[in-house]
């Protein structure tokens, strides 16, 4: 009988690393998940991951927003998190990884990683996206302010703004209307849960107008 347990039990557990699991977060939820090897992902507001754990490597795929992950170190199981077509190599680390639907951004807070057939150390930064991979020196504690309920933005095109701050809320959402991408950058820290105090900011943008409509904040070209 004990046998027969055992086996049973190894067979649940080979179904459950070959198929995976996701784990996800609601609009403004933030969640720590600990995984059988003691690695931490600490997910975003409204974001996802697939979990597949083998005897020889551990597997993390970002389907949707932003994590921070604190990694054990095993050399025998290799870690890696993949979003979009960026893949992240590590054996023992933290870093941030940022999923949008034009680029994925890996932000090095400590150790290293591998990314593209680049190394990364601590306070270096890479976006992936269809233009190519661009490694810069960065502040990459910054990335994980979210932890904290902080967004901080450094050039940040309004759209990541947005879609950064509506991760947060599920009404008093900024929404753009015929607004052409690329156009306005913004530099600042704001509490992620406090949108009034960057709306007051594009209230101030000459080209821009902003409206109330059922609560949120509409964004049109003057």
């Amino acid at each position: 009988a004990a046998a027969l347990l055992a086996a049973v039990g190894l067979g649940a557990w080979l179904i459950l690393t070959t198929r995976g699991e996701q784990f996800g977060t609601d609009v403004g939820e933030q969640r720590m998940i600990t995984l059988p090897d003691g690695s931490l992902v600490y997910l975003n507001a409204d974001s996802l991951v697939q979990v597949r754990m083998h005897r020889s490597a551990r597997n993390i795929e970002l389907l949707r927003g932003e994590a921070l992950f604190q990694v054990a170190q095993d050399p025998q199981r290799p870690f890696s998190v993949t979003s979009g077509a960026a893949t992240v190599r590590v054996i023992g680390t933290r870093f941030n990884v940022k999923r949008s639907p034009v680029r994925t951004l890996v932000s090095v807070l400590e150790g290293r990683v591998q990314v593209s057939g680049e190394r990364l150390g601590a306070g270096d930064e890479m976006e992936i996206s269809p233009a190519g991979a661009r490694k810069w020196q960065g502040n990459a504690e910054d990335r994980a302010a979210w932890r904290q309920r902080q967004l901080v933005f450094s050039r940040t095109s309004l759209e990541e703004v947005v879609a950064d701050f509506n991760r947060f809320h599920r009404s008093g959402r900024l929404i753009l209307e015929n607004v052409k991408p690329g156009l306005h950058h913004f530099t600042g820290t704001f509490a992620a849960d406090d949108v009034e105090s960057f709306a007051a900011v594009l209230a101030q943008e000459e080209d821009l107008r902003l409206e109330r409509r059922r609560g949120d904040y509409v964004i049109r070209m003057r």
